[in-house]
């Protein structure tokens, strides 16, 4: 369960690093340009990852938890600025 919980901050973590070439792939994909707002596009990344770990987690059989998997995204999509806020005192 803790690698799974791992596996999903570490998803978070991700987002910002690959948005602009996910969102490349699609468009050559689908032929078509995107409109979706900035808040849209991390919500459709952090899905695909999740999918992936998810996929991850089932290829290597490991059990998962919805709780973790919620919990793990959170921290790694929001934990660096949690930690700044932390360390500025605001």
């Amino acid at each position: 369960m803790l690698l799974t919980f791992l596996l999903r901050i570490g998803c978070g973590l991700a987002v910002p690093r690959v948005e602009q070439p996910l969102r490349t792939a699609i468009e050559k994909i689908s032929l078509i340009k995107l409109k979706l707002e900035p808040a849209e596009m991390d919500v459709v990344f952090v899905l695909v990852l999740m999918i992936g770990a998810s996929l991850i987690c089932g290829l290597l059989d490991m059990p998962s938890s919805a709780f973790l998997l919620a919990l793990g995204t959170l921290i790694g999509l929001y934990g660096q600025r949690i930690i700044v806020g932390f360390r500025s005192g605001e």
